[in-house]
């Protein structure tokens, strides 16, 4: 017989049976698993970073993209800024999540409405999105924003040339924020975003083809405005140079709107339109009889 040391060691004190532990199980393997890679996420910074990861298997994938909250850091704010690398297909591997928040993609001039209808058809959860600058999108990628990003709080889609005035789909009731200065949209587009976005605290307008009928609606619809922007918007004032013949005579920018501006909304802050030559004393005594919060008018 050999001696102590040939005898094979069990962790088991003298005098007790020895019992062997089962194998792990499939399912404590995949949740041991699932546990680190949430382990690892909590170091990973950048979504550069997570994206790499992403691509090792199909658990990394899910956990990036199904809403797993150990990833959610990465997705709370997302900004690109002037980056022509950034493309259609840059918004569906990287950014298309239910974790994204905030998403800044403002001009990227490779982004198109196929990009932003694949971030919108995934992420749903979105509160904030600037698209500004993205020459590219249009009219469709608006409607696919409107239709699938329900819980957007704040938008921009400012320096769009493509995008005009339309009933678009605004079905964001969270709204609160919204800037389309530089753009093709009128009053139809207005008077739909207002019976749609009750809360509407801000609208930044300016260079557009918004006028008075654009102004009663926001006045009748969004009581909780506080910013409103229509700076040398065409249909809202009637220079020297234009004739009443030309369509601009009959959506003027008056008293009268003013008036019912500063009574529907109370709690206005900041009220600017440019070339407002159709405007009298009548209009800015009732702004500043009716709006006890206001900071600057701006009518020149």
């Amino acid at each position: 017989t050999g001696g102590a040391e040939d005898q094979p060691y069990h962790p088991h004190q003298p005098g007790q049976q020895y019992m062997e532990l089962p194998p792990p199980s499939s399912a404590a393997s995949v949740s041991s698993s699932g546990d680190l890679m949430r382990t690892i996420l909590s170091f990973v910074r950048r979504l550069s970073d997570a994206v790499r990861l992403r691509s090792c298997c199909k658990a990394w994938r899910a956990t990036l993209l199904d809403g797993d909250d150990a990833a959610a850091h990465l997705f709370a704010k997302v900004s690109v800024r002037f980056n022509r690398r950034v493309k259609d297909v840059t918004l569906r591997s990287t950014f298309a999540s239910t974790l994204l928040r905030k998403l800044e993609v403002t001009g990227c001039a490779a982004v198109t409405d196929i990009g932003l209808s694949w971030l919108c058809v995934a992420a749903t959860n979105l509160e904030e999105l600037d698209i500004s600058r993205c020459e590219l999108v249009s009219n469709v990628g608006l409607e696919y924003v409107g239709w699938y990003c329900r819980a957007l709080t704040s938008l921009d889609v400012s320096h769009l040339p493509l995008i005009n005035d339309g009933e678009h789909q605004f079905h964001c009731p969270a709204l609160r924020h919204f800037c389309c200065a530089n753009t093709g949209i009128g009053n139809l587009c207005i008077e739909t975003l207002a019976q749609r976005c009750l809360r509407l605290e801000t609208v930044h307008a300016a260079r557009t083809a918004v006028g008075a009928r654009g102004l009663w609606a926001l006045a009748n619809h969004c009581t909780d405005l506080q910013q409103i922007c229509l700076d040398e918007c065409s249909n809202a004032y009637n220079p020297n140079d234009r004739l009443p013949e030309e369509g601009f005579a009959d959506d003027h920018i008056r008293d009268d709107g003013l008036r019912f501006l500063a009574e529907r909304c109370p709690r206005l802050e900041v009220v600017e339109c440019a070339h407002a030559g159709d405007v009298g004393d009548a209009g800015v005594l009732a702004l500043l009889d009716q709006c006890p919060f206001l900071r600057r008018v701006g009518l020149w």
